[in-house]
């Protein structure tokens, strides 16, 4: 069932409206999204994924404000992390087998048999080659270890959009006037 609202006239109690609630508290989502990240990842990265994550204007479709954050593609493997491919049968064909960690077991995703790509990666949102280089690191190695071990999960976006997140943005609409409050977190979000 969907919740109504007002228009933003109608919810101005002093001077604080909707709108300016949405904004100034997506600001604030953006700011702690990018300081987890900056904070549980290592230096020397291209910070790419850090300057994507934006909050979109906000928009009111009739009964319903909506509000988005947008980022690179590949936040989900950095926040969740990615199973590796895990053992190896030895190269020359022997029964031999070397075994890998797996850097996150509980990840939904997973390398099978494709490895990421030197000069372009999802995972690093830029080259991987270039990410190595950065390390003083073989980008061919590189690639290896991420296709056998996986990535480690930073958990970054987990630990700022969560209950408590949520919770908060409700606190603040109800201040404002908003009777009934809907959450709804988009798929790409969950």
């Amino acid at each position: 069932m969907a919740k109504s609202f007002f228009s933003d006239t109608e919810l101005a109690t002093g001077q604080e409206t909707m709108s300016d609630v949405l904004i100034a508290w997506g600001n604030e989502v953006v700011k702690a999204l990018k300081k987890s990240l900056d904070d549980k990842t290592s230096d020397n990265t291209s910070g790419e994924l850090e300057q994507s994550i934006v909050v979109l204007p906000i928009n009111y479709l009739g009964q319903k404000w909506q509000l988005q954050f947008k980022a690179a593609d590949y936040w989900k493997f950095i926040n969740k992390g990615v199973q590796g491919a895990g053992k190896n049968t030895a190269i020359d064909g022997s029964k031999a087998r070397k075994s890998y960690s797996n850097k996150a077991p509980s990840s939904p995703f997973k390398y099978t048999n494709k490895k990421p790509g030197v000069n372009f990666s999802s995972i690093t949102g830029g080259s991987l080659r270039q990410w190595a280089y950065n390390k003083g690191l073989n980008p061919y190695a590189v690639r290896e270890s991420i296709f056998r071990r996986g990535i480690k999960p930073t958990f970054f976006f987990d630990s700022v959009v969560n209950k408590s997140l949520k919770e908060d943005l409700i606190e603040r609409l109800e201040k404002v006037g908003a009777k009934e409050v809907e959450i709804t977190l988009s798929k790409e979000f969950k």
